[in-house]
């Protein structure tokens, strides 16, 4: 398996997206990168569209995860999960 990078970004406090461009996120979404955003309507009008959306939901004790491709690039991401 190829070696991938994964970025991890909390956007919880992120006040304005602009506050993203000086922590220097951009340098990450152009790369090969895998981003995780959390949060990421906080950053909404400077994140491009996702490849892929996940959302976790909660049912009784348990949790159910959800993933959607956008992209070319995030069905071939959830494909290498399967």
């Amino acid at each position: 398996m190829k070696n991938l990078e994964v970025c991890h970004f909390d956007l919880y406090r992120i006040a304005d997206p602009e506050e993203l461009e000086f922590a220097g996120v951009r340098d990450y979404l152009g790369s090969a990168a895998v981003a995780l955003i959390e949060w990421a309507v906080n950053g909404r009008g400077f994140l491009p569209d996702p490849d892929v959306q996940i959302d976790l939901e909660t049912v009784g004790h348990a949790r159910r995860l959800m993933a959607v491709a956008g992209s070319q690039r995030g069905q071939e991401l959830l494909s290498v999960l399967q």
